[in-house]
């Protein structure tokens, strides 16, 4: 401990220097993990990356204009967005417009960007840069509430915490990075592959690794070279780890002469090709290779071509092995697929990156949908009054023009006597007197026709979405205010359960100390049960999964499995989708207190009561039991 003398107007609070060192060290931890290092399972980009992208749409630097200075892009991350120093934002960029670094870069640049063997790109003032057309796809549709939005590091804009990302970015470009305590290296593949794989989970979510695998070969790198063996790549892809044996890609040729040649022309991911060739010159001049006469390096903006002559006597073949054994022409890459999910850096399959970009692309389809519909009916709405006002232009003239003050008057004075609301008033009063004319009134009428029928189409895939999934709640997710009102006293009516009750508890407070299976003697059905009540069943002899609430009723869901652990494992799924959520807190204390008498009789009374009040309302009614 340090003491320090009290001088006068100065609190002086003394703390273990232990304790001081420990909670820093964890708060720069977790900040270097969640806001440095490591990417979003989403859109597979850092903070800086993300912040990137987002300036450049944000000032227009897309593919349909001018490339713009580096420098005046990085100002402007710097002064909206990343407060670190200018090198960090410029290194992430240049990286992200290196064709050798990114399967599919995301920035166009323009100048030295740096290669592959090792040059340092130039400064940002010589360097110019715009997206590309495929970061453009990351961010398509951002504009209309499909993200959250987060204040920057002085509350004085807003930053998405996540980009739409319309493109499986993680997968597709993978990602590098060093975190306190963890590290992360995922490898990039191909985009088509990856859809393709995506489409396969989407139409059937129990495929094994085996099915993803038959779409997804292995990782895709932008500087090629061959992947010894596939154990090391179903290791990765089941567990999250793996090691992956990568060799260049070199042909032996024979010249007129005699001799032989070994032409290298793809190279290990992230090597340098001019240290490769300079430690391959040291081998040579240490004799510890033999054979090689000369060595160049051919490389032009066609691709890559390094030749290795060898001499008259010299085995082609021993030469190569020698050269894969001793260098980096064979490099083993380290895979570990470590990715932050709501925040928590979490080590994943394949097939849960793919599911997590999955269901964050539900979302995504989600609020765009509930946006496009929102503005639709917002618009409907003013067109409705502007048709309206077209049978009444001379009344509603004459009422503005009785007005002695300004347009706000003239505002309320529509709105009073006509019983237009503020936004039409508004669209009356700036409504141009040429679009009187009966071509400018048809075209009013026909856009009011045609958004009208999107938005009954949009109403119907809103309903049906939501109707579909048991882990939508009214009030998190979805704005029920754009539902016509037919429509939503429908859902109203199939999910009011879920309003009054959401049942058992949320991912993070783990209900299974409640639950335990019992198997039956065929070995064919599995109940798991919640205290008294049976949750749920998995029946493999049939194929399906019955899950019990009980606070309502059993549905039954037909499932494929090839074994009964299997089908055990799916259903635990489907429970805890079907109702997450929290435990109501007299059903907690029911569980906890299931000896007091008294108190089941008042839980009892307690249903009865909440029983009569859904059937005021034309519910359907639950059963009432007692622990």
């Amino acid at each position: 401990m340090i003491e320090n003398s009290i001088t006068e107007g100065t609190r002086l609070i003394v703390r273990d220097i232990n304790d001081e060192m420990e909670s820093a060290f964890i708060d720069y931890s977790m900040s270097v993990i969640t806001q440095r290092a490591l990417p979003d399972v989403r859109d597979g980009l850092k903070p800086v990356h993300r912040r990137i992208l987002y300036t450049m749409h944000e000032r227009g630097n897309d593919p349909s204009h001018p490339t713009r200075k580096s420098a005046d892009t990085v100002g402007a991350v710097l002064g909206s967005y990343h407060p670190h120093g200018d090198a960090s934002v410029y290194d992430a960029m240049v990286r992200l417009a290196q064709d050798f670094s990114m399967r599919y870069p995301l920035v166009d640049g323009q100048g030295n960007f740096g290669s592959v063997d090792g040059d340092p790109p130039a400064a940002y003032r010589y360097t110019e840069a715009r997206m590309s057309k495929l970061a453009v796809e990351l961010l398509r549709d951002i504009d209309k509430d499909t993200v959250d939005f987060v204040p920057n590091f002085d509350e004085s804009k807003q930053e998405p915490s996540v980009l739409p990302c319309r493109v499986p970015n993680l997968l597709v470009n993978g990602s590098t990075g060093i975190a306190v305590g963890m590290a992360t290296n995922i490898p990039p593949h191909n985009l088509r592959e990856v859809i393709d794989a995506i489409a396969a989970l989407i139409q059937n979510p129990d495929i094994d690794l085996a099915g993803l695998m038959e779409h997804i070969k292995g990782p895709d790198f932008p500087t090629g070279g061959i992947i010894m063996g596939r154990s090391g790549i179903r290791a990765a892809y089941a567990t999250g780890r793996g090691k992956i044996t990568l060799r260049g890609r070199a042909e032996i040729e024979e010249k007129k002469n005699g001799r032989f040649q070994i032409i290298v022309t793809e190279i290990p991911y992230m090597v340098n090709k001019a240290r490769l060739i300079e430690n391959i010159a040291d081998l040579v001049k240490d004799k510890r290779i033999e054979g090689i006469s000369d060595l160049n390096d051919e490389s032009n903006r066609k691709g890559m071509r390094i030749v290795i002559e060898l001499k008259r006597e010299a085995n082609p073949q021993v030469v190569l092995n020698q050269l894969y054994r001793y260098t980096q022409l064979q490099d083993t890459v380290g895979v570990i697929m470590l990715a932050l999910d709501g925040g928590v850096p979490k080590v994943m399959t394949l097939k849960d990156m793919l599911q997590k970009y999955i269901d964050f692309q539900d979302s995504v389809v989600r609020r765009r949908t509930q946006y496009d519909l929102k503005k639709a009916e917002e618009r409907a709405h003013i067109l409705e009054g502007l048709k309206r006002a077209t049978d009444i232009v001379d009344e509603i003239i004459a009422t503005i023009r009785a007005c002695k003050g300004g347009q706000a008057e003239a505002k309320q004075a529509v709105m009073d006597r006509f019983g237009f609301d503020e936004p039409q008033a508004a669209a009356i009063c700036a409504f141009r007197l040429g679009q009187l004319a009966g071509l400018e009134i048809l075209k009013i009428e026909n856009e009011l026709s045609e958004i009208s029928k999107m938005i009954l189409e949009n109403q119907k895939v809103v309903l049906e979405n939501l109707k579909s999934r048991d882990d939508d709640f009214p009030g998190t997710d979805v704005d029920y205010t754009t539902l016509v009102t037919a429509q939503k006293e429908e859902y109203y009516v199939i999910s009011a359960d879920r309003i009054e009750y959401p049942l058992i508890l949320r991912d993070d407070i783990t209900p299974w100390r409640w639950m335990k299976w019992r198997i039956k003697d065929d070995c064919k059905t599995a109940t798991l049960e919640f205290t008294s009540n049976i949750m749920a069943v998995a029946d493999f002899k049939h194929q399906k999964i019955m899950i019990v609430n009980p606070m309502e009723m059993q549905v039954w869901y037909p499932q494929r499995a090839d074994s009964l652990e299997r089908l055990m494992l799916i259903c635990e799924r489907r429970v805890l989708k079907t109702f997450r959520g929290e435990l109501p807190l007299w059903l907690q204390n029911g569980i906890q207190r299931t000896h007091d008498v008294n108190y089941n009789e008042r839980l009892y009374a307690e249903q009865k009561r909440i029983n009569a009040e859904r059937k005021k309302r034309g519910l359907y009614e639950f059963e009432c039991f007692r622990f």
